[in-house]
């Protein structure tokens, strides 16, 4: 029975080993700083999208920001895989899910992803807490994923003539 008891040696090696762990999960002060201009910078991406006015189409709203439109529409008369994009994040930031899912289904998927991501990034950095680790097959996966949607998005589009 007293050999399950720990003694005051023991006691202030594990409290050793905690701070140490818990210093692990703290990010230092330039880590933190990074983490909240990053934040910072994909949320600003979701307020331009509030900026603009969706296009009636589905597609174009990104020519609101000066650029010009898509070479695939204009060339051959199809949407290419991104068109949307903008579109769908435009209307996410209003709120508005079912033109976002009909301009662009894997550009409302990222806005989405941004909103939390973002959202997650800064709160990080203004906490200091580094914040579960994402395994980097994991996060391939995940990009794997996305373009999977993008690209079968953009093939039932173009056979169905979704546009």
């Amino acid at each position: 029975m007293t050999e399950s008891l720990k003694t005051g040696d023991e006691c202030d090696s594990s409290s050793a080993k905690f701070r140490k762990r818990r210093r692990h999960w703290r990010l230092s002060p330039l880590e933190r700083m990074a983490r909240v201009v990053l934040g910072l910078v994909v949320l600003a991406l979701l307020g331009v999208a509030w900026e603009l006015r969706p296009s009636p189409s589905g597609f174009g709203t990104h020519e609101q920001l000066g650029l010009p439109p898509c070479a695939m529409v204009r060339w051959f008369g199809v949407r290419c895989p991104t068109c949307g994009m903008t579109t769908a994040w435009s209307h996410c930031v209003r709120g508005e899910w079912r033109q976002a899912l009909q301009a662009s289904v894997s550009g409302t998927i990222l806005a989405v992803a941004a909103a939390v991501m973002g959202l997650a990034v800064v709160v990080s950095g203004l906490t200091g807490l580094r914040g579960p680790k994402i395994p980097m097959a994991a996060f391939n996966n995940t990009l794997i994923i996305l373009l999977g949607v993008i690209v079968t998005e953009w093939v039932i589009r173009l056979v169905f003539r979704l546009w």
